[in-house]
């Protein structure tokens, strides 16, 4: 088991240890790390290697041990949501990651409000990665979550696997089943009877009608505790 570490920062090579350069300005002038406190370096997959800080500017990083491999929490968990207007998007996949997520599907749905085009889908599905990214870092989790493209609700079936662990969040549902480990939350408006008759697991999350973030946090923060 790996122990928290001060710091934990990603790199796509773990031999070569490249790390982004704001990642090192992170470290070194947010986080003010001094001299041999521990940092953890992830590929955000399956491996990751633990070093030690050293502020001098031609080594930052210096191993202290060999590539080790950890496993990604099981069962994995997926949140899908439909998307809403502004930055809450954004907000929901920050704290997607930082619950423990591992596959955020974000979909539009007959009630979805927001315009979606494919120059938006690109622009925002790179930026999303980007905050996973950060808030993996940020909440010290080995593994980055997997940001899957913006589907149309109707093709959403086809990245949820077996319907048997698939849950779809309406008020007429009951309480999460253990067995569950995918939750879909719809627009505020809810979800049309023909999106609801797909999925014959319904889960309600509460007495209350709540924004699509919040339902998708709530839903996360279910699926985390009772699933693992």
């Amino acid at each position: 088991m790996l122990n928290v570490p001060k710091a934990l920062v990603f790199s796509d090579d773990l031999v070569g240890l490249n790390v982004r350069d704001e990642d090192l300005f992170h470290l070194k002038n947010v986080l003010r790390l001094n001299d041999g406190e521990t940092v953890t370096v992830s590929d955000g997959i399956s491996s990751y290697v633990k070093c030690e800080w050293s502020n001098n500017r031609e080594n930052y990083l210096i191993k202290v041990s060999e590539i080790e491999n950890f496993s990604p929490p099981t069962p994995p968990i997926t949140v899908g949501f439909s998307l809403v207007k502004g930055e809450r998007n954004d907000w929901c996949i920050q704290k997607l990651t930082e619950i423990g997520v591992d596959r955020i599907l974000p979909f539009i749905s007959s009630r979805t409000i927001l315009k979606w085009d494919q120059i938006k889908m690109i622009k925002s599905l790179t930026r999303w990665k980007t905050i996973a990214r950060e808030a993996s870092s940020q909440s010290k989790r080995l593994s980055i979550p997997e940001i899957i493209d913006v589907q149309q609700f109707q093709d959403v079936i086809k990245f949820v696997g077996d319907i048997q662990y698939v849950g779809i969040c309406d008020s007429s549902g009951t309480n999460l089943d253990n067995k569950i480990t995918t939750l879909l939350v719809g627009p505020e408006g809810g979800f049309e009877p023909n999106e609801l008759s797909q999925f014959p697991l319904k889960i309600r999350l509460g007495p209350n009608v709540l924004r699509t973030e919040t339902a998708a946090i709530s839903a996360a923060v279910l699926l985390v505790n009772g699933g693992r």
